[in-house]
């Protein structure tokens, strides 16, 4: 095992603290620090698992082109690994980021990558996550139906796996949808 993997994931960690404590220029240079290391020791996934972090990083702070080149790195690297949990990971993430800037189509299409390879994982949360992210875009889109259909998917999978963030976000997605299609009743 190269030393420089756990170099690498601790100033991960530090690099969160320094940025939940206000300070994301140390955070940021810290994770670039925790890049090149991985990097040097040729371990993917935890290069994948910083430049996560990096792009997590810019999403808050609104740096939406970063936090894009952050999360199609990961995808790259994950898929090098075949890492399919990462992969949708990265992809809902960058579906995020796009409803966000307002390319819903672009956010749909990406959620879409997302499912399949969640599907593929066979990982229920993550199966739930892309439906209900695919209702939202479609909520951005003004498919009230479509919105609808996937929030109710992914409800039952939450509601299978005992999810209660993941049922909120449908059960509010399924009645901004049902609102703007004028089904106040179902909507409540």
């Amino acid at each position: 095992i190269d030393p420089k993997d756990g170099i690498a994931n601790a100033l991960n960690h530090a690099a969160w603290v320094y940025y939940i404590t206000g300070n994301a220029e140390d955070a940021i240079l810290t994770l670039h620090e925790a890049i090149s290391l991985a990097a040097e020791s040729g371990d993917l996934a935890t290069h994948a698992r910083v430049v996560n972090s990096l792009g997590q990083i810019y999403m808050g702070l609104g740096q939406t082109d970063k936090a894009i080149l952050q999360f199609e790195e990961s995808y790259g690297l994950s898929s090098r690994l075949g890492d399919r949990g990462n992969m949708s990971y990265s992809l809902n993430t960058l579906g995020t980021i796009y409803n966000d800037i307002g390319e819903n189509r672009k956010a749909l299409e990406t959620y879409e990558r997302a499912l399949v390879l969640a599907r593929e994982t066979g990982v229920k949360s993550e199966i739930g996550r892309s439906l209900c992210n695919i209702a939202f875009a479609y909520n951005s889109l003004s498919e009230w139906p479509e919105a609808v259909g996937f929030a109710q998917q992914a409800l039952q999978i939450a509601n299978e796996i005992n999810k209660e963030s993941l049922a909120s976000d449908c059960y509010i997605t399924i009645g901004i949808a049902n609102a703007n299609y004028g089904d106040y009743a179902a909507a409540i």
